[in-house]
């Protein structure tokens, strides 16, 4: 979550990105960084095209936002069925 805050800083040091980003704490030769939103990860980009994850959002984090995604898919799908079920009823 750190590098979407960072991401959007300007100042003097924020080409290609801060100096305390983790791409630059983690890893050396890093001249660029992605986001994924899907992931909640930070992929850095190294001099040499290559692409390395970065430890940017602790595991629960991920693990919480894959849960809730889960639990809301599975809640949406049982209010779907509700709904299907409750108008094909003759009578009502």
């Amino acid at each position: 979550m750190m590098t979407v805050s960072a991401a959007q800083d300007g100042g003097a040091d924020s080409a290609p990105f801060p100096y305390d980003h983790p791409c630059r704490t983690q890893l050396t030769g890093a001249v660029d960084y992605e986001v994924r939103f899907h992931t909640l990860r930070t992929v850095c980009v190294l001099a040499d095209g290559e692409r390395r994850a970065v430890r940017d959002v602790p595991r629960s984090v991920r693990t919480v936002a894959a849960t809730s995604a889960v639990c809301a898919g599975a809640l949406a799908g049982a209010v779907w069925v509700t709904g299907r079920t409750r108008a094909s009823v003759p009578g009502h």
